[in-house]
C-alpha cells in the first residue's frame, strides 16, 4: 500500500476512536446538548411552518425570544438541515464528521500550498491539527457549534496560499469561497471562531512575511485578499450581524474572565493542557467536572519534538540574517506571552481586552490557548519536515511521517481514554428520542400554555414536549430582569397584556413602540395567535435590518452566480482539453 493511503487509514482509526469517545456513555450525551438540541427542534418546528424564512422569534424559548439575533443560533447550519431528515444525534455526529474530514483536507492543502510541505508531512500536519483535544472535549460535552472550527484550515489556505490571482475573476472566485466560509461560521452559531481564526491569522502573518522571498509584494497580495475577502464576507453576514447587534445591545453579556486558580503558574498549566499524559482532571482544576473540558487540549507529542527541532534548525540556518532571527524570536515570545497573559485571566492584558466589544462577553480565557497550540503544530511539523529534507535524513522521510501520524493517534487515545468517564455527560438521549415519537407529535403542536419551571437548572425540552413556554430557560443572554410570566394559558390577560413576551420588543423595541420585557399587548391578539402557531407575525423590523437583509440576499445571489459561472468555465476547459 502506498504511503498516502496509509495516512488515510490512520485518519480512519482516529475518527473511530473520536466518535467512540463521543458515545462513551451513550445513551447519555454531553450536558450542553441540552442547549443545542431544543433549538434544533425549534428550528425544525419553524421549518415545517415557514420553510427557510429566518427564525426571527422563537415561541418555545424563554417565553418568546429573538432567536435570529442570538449569536449561537444555528437555524442555517448543517446540523439543522440534517435534522430535517435524521434524528438529532445522528445529524450532529454526521455534521461533526463532515466538518472534521473537510478540515483535514484543508490542512493538507495548507501544508502543501502555503508551507510547501511534501504530501506525507502535509497529512501529518492535518492529523495533528484535527486531533487536537480541544475539539474532542468540547464536542463531547455538547458544544455543537464548534463542529465548524476545523474549517479554519480553509480560511488559512485561501488567504495565505502562494499562487497569485491571475485575473480579477480568480480573485472573485476566491473571495466567494472565503465568504462562504465566513457565512458557515456566522450562521452556524460559531461565534468563537472569530476569536480563534482572526488572531491566528494576525500571529501567523509576521512569520509568513519575514520568511518570504519578496515580503513587500507578499504584503500587497495579502492586503488585497484581506480587503476583498473581508468586504465580501460582511455582505453575506450583514443580516445576521445586524440582528445580533440588535439583540446584544439590549441584552449585553458582560462577564469577567475566569481566573486560573489551580495553585500553579500559567506556564505549567499550558504545558499540562497541551502535553500532560494522560489527561486527568486533577492535573488542572479544583472543579474538574465543570472545567476540565475548558482546560484540556492535548496536542500531539510530535509537535513538542518538532518545535525543538525547528528552534535548532532556525539557529543553525545561515540563510536567515541575524536581525531576522532576533526579530522572529522576539515576535514568537511576544505572541506566546500575550496568549498566556489572556489565559491567566487577570492582569493588564485580559483586563484591557475586556473593555472592548465582544471580548466583554467572553468568560473562558483558556480557549485562547488553542491558538498557541495550532501555531506550535504548524511550526513543529514544519521543523520536522525541514529536518527530513536534509540529505542525511531524506531516506527516512516517508517512514518518519508515517510514524509521526501513528504516534499522534496512539497518544490521543492514551491521553483521553482515562478522561471519558470524567466528562460531563448528562443528557438522556433515549428519553428525548422517545418523547419525540410520542402522541401527539410535539412538532405538530402549537404553544398553548406557560409553565414556570422551578429548580436550579431548566430544560428547554420540557417546553417543547409540553407545547408550552416559560420565563426561565437555558440561555446565557436572557435577561433576568423581565417580569415573570404567570402559569396558565398563553392568552391569559393581566396588567393590560397577554401572557407571552413580545420578542420584537427586545431587538426592535423602538419600531414596535415597546420596551424589552414587555408582553404582547391585548390589542395584538392576532399576532399572538400567529406566533404560537409558528406563522409569520406583523411585528416591525428596523430599517437597518431590512437593508441588511437585502444586502445579504444580493450577496447570496452573487455567490450562486459566481458558482455557476465557475462551474461552466471548468466544464468548458475540460471539454476543450478533450477536443
Amino acid at each position: 500500500m502506498k504511503r498516502i493511503p496509509w495516512h488515510i487509514v490512520i485518519l480512519g482509526i482516529f475518527l473511530f476512536f473520536f466518535f467512540w469517545g463521543l458515545n462513551a456513555q451513550y445513551p447519555v450525551l454531553g450536558h450542553d446538548y441540552f442547549y443545542f438540541f431544543p433549538r434544533m427542534l425549534e428550528g425544525k418546528w419553524h421549518f415545517l411552518r415557514q420553510g427557510l424564512l429566518p427564525l426571527r422569534f422563537a415561541p418555545h424559548l424563554c417565553g418568546g425570544f429573538p432567536q435570529y439575533g442570538n449569536p449561537q443560533d444555528l437555524f442555517y447550519s448543517l446540523p439543522q438541515f440534517l435534522s430535517f431528515f435524521l434524528d438529532l444525534w445522528t445529524a450532529a455526529q454526521l455534521s461533526i464528521f463532515i466538518g472534521m474530514v473537510l478540515g483535514y483536507v484543508g490542512w493538507v492543502f495548507f501544508g502543501k500550498d502555503v508551507l510547501r510541505l511534501t504530501s506525507p508531512w502535509s497529512h501529518v500536519l492535518a492529523l495533528v491539527c484535527t486531533a487536537n483535544g480541544f475539539f474532542f472535549v468540547h464536542l463531547a460535552v455538547g458544544h455543537l457549534s464548534y463542529f465548524t472550527l476545523p474549517l479554519m484550515s480553509w480560511v488559512l489556505w485561501v488567504l495565505f496560499h502562494r499562487e497569485k490571482e491571475s485575473n480579477r475573476f480568480v480573485l472573485l472566485q476566491r473571495a466567494t469561497f472565503a465568504t462562504v466560509l465566513a457565512g458557515i461560521f456566522l450562521y452556524s452559531g460559531s461565534h468563537l471562531a472569530s476569536f480563534i481564526i482572526l488572531p491566528l491569522i494576525v500571529f501567523f502573518l509576521p512569520f509568513d512575511l519575514l520568511l518570504s522571498a519578496e515580503p513587500r509584494n507578499r504584503l500587497i497580495v495579502l492586503g488585497r485578499r484581506c480587503f476583498f475577502f473581508g468586504l465580501a464576507s460582511l455582505t453575506l453576514g450583514a443580516s445576521k450581524l445586524v440582528a445580533v447587534y440588535s439583540v446584544m445591545r439590549v441584552l449585553p453579556r458582560s462577564m469577567a474572565f475566569y481566573e486560573y486558580t489551580a495553585g500553579q503558574n500559567v506556564l505549567l498549566f499550558a504545558a499540562k493542557a497541551l502535553w500532560a499524559f494522560p489527561q486527568l482532571p486533577w492535573f488542572f482544576t479544583q472543579d474538574p467536572i465543570n472545567r476540565i473540558h475548558e482546560e484540556s487540549m492535548f496536542t500531539s507529542p510530535v509537535v513538542l519534538i518538532g518545535i525543538m527541532v525547528l528552534a535548532w534548525l532556525f539557529l543553525k540556518n545561515p540563510h536567515i540574517g541575524r536581525w531576522k532571527k532576533v526579530f522572529l524570536a522576539i515576535t514568537a515570545l511576544c505572541i506566546a506571552g500575550f496568549l498566556l497573559g489572556i489565559v491567566h485571566g487577570v492582569g493588564i492584558i485580559p483586563e484591557t481586552l475586556q473593555k472592548f466589544p465582544f471580548f466583554s462577553s467572553l468568560r473562558v480565557p483558556e480557549r485562547f490557548l488553542l491558538i498557541l497550540a495550532l501555531l506550535f503544530s504548524i511550526g513543529g511539523i514544519r521543523g520536522l519536515a525541514l529536518l527530513f529534507q536534509k540529505e542525511r535524513w531524506k531516506v527516512w522521510n516517508a517512514r518518519a511521517a508515517l510514524g509521526a501520524s501513528v504516534l499522534t493517534v496512539a497518544a490521543f487515545i492514551g491521553a483521553y481514554s482515562p478522561l471519558l468517564q470524567s466528562l460531563e455527560y448528562t443528557l438522556p438521549y433515549d428519553q428525548i428520542n422517545a418523547s419525540l415519537h410520542a402522541d401527539p407529535d410535539p412538532l405538530k403542536q402549537p404553544i398553548t400554555k406557560v409553565q414556570n419551571l422551578r429548580g436550579l437548572k431548566v430544560s428547554d425540552f420540557h417546553y417543547f414536549f409540553q407545547g408550552s413556554t416559560g420565563s426561565r430557560c437555558y440561555e446565557t443572554i436572557q435577561s433576568s430582569n423581565f417580569p415573570a410570566l404567570q402559569d396558565g394559558p398563553v392568552n391569559l390577560a393581566w396588567d393590560d397584556a397577554l401572557n407571552v413576551y413580545n420578542p420584537a420588543c427586545i431587538a426592535y423595541g423602538k419600531e414596535n413602540g415597546c420596551r424589552p420585557g414587555d408582553r404582547i399587548d391585548i390589542d395584538d391578539l392576532p399576532n399572538l395567535e400567529r406566533f404560537i402557531n409558528g406563522k409569520q407575525t406583523t411585528w416591525k423590523l428596523s430599517a437597518a435590518q431590512h437593508v441588511a437583509d437585502g444586502v445579504t440576499l444580493v450577496a447570496l445571489l452573487g455567490i450562486i452566480l459566481v458558482t455557476v459561472l465557475s462551474a461552466l468555465y471548468t466544464c468548458r476547459k475540460i471539454w476543450s482539453a478533450r477536443g
